[in-house]
Formats: C-alpha cells, structure tokens, sequence
C-alpha cells in the first residue's frame, strides 16, 4: 500500500521536527553566542553581516538549526577570531 502525499509529508515534518542537535551543534551554537558577545555586536547587527535574520542566528546559536561552513568562517571574520576556536573546549 502506497502512501499519500499528505502521510509523507507529515511523516517529513515529524522526522525533521523530533531530530535532537548533536553535542557539536550545541558546543558551537554556544562559541557563537560567546564570540559575537565579546565582539559586542547584537544578534540584528551581526544576522545582517551574514546576510540572515536575526531569527535565524538565535536559532544558530541555541542548535535549532546547524550553520554551514561557509557561513561560520564568514562569522569568525567579523567578529575577529579563528575559526578553531570555534571547536575548542575553552574559547
């Protein structure tokens, strides 16, 4: 029995929607908080750097949403730092 294009989109939101972030997610969306705050820029400043909402930055940086890699070494140019510091342990 096939299903209906309804079920498999529901079933597609469900998926997408129940997906917990990885333990990296969660440490990167917190650099990026920490990175852009001694930077001193607001979310609105920076999302507009990026080219993205300031929605989807706090989504960013609370691991609702994974930020590319390009996107991320665009964020570690504007706010100064090396984009291994991103991945360490200890900014």
């Amino acid at each position: 029995m096939s299903k209906t294009a309804s079920q498999q989109s529901a079933k597609g939101k469900n998926a997408k929607s129940s997906a917990s972030p990885v333990a990296l997610d969660t440490v990167i969306g917190r650099r990026i908080r920490e990175v852009r705050e001694a930077a001193g820029l607001s979310q609105p400043r920076l999302a507009s750097q990026l080219g993205v909402s300031h929605q989807q930055l706090q989504k960013y940086e609370t691991a609702a949403n994974r930020i590319s890699a390009s996107r991320l070494h665009h964020l570690c140019e504007i706010c100064g730092v090396k984009i291994e510091t991103m991945f360490r342990s200890k900014p």
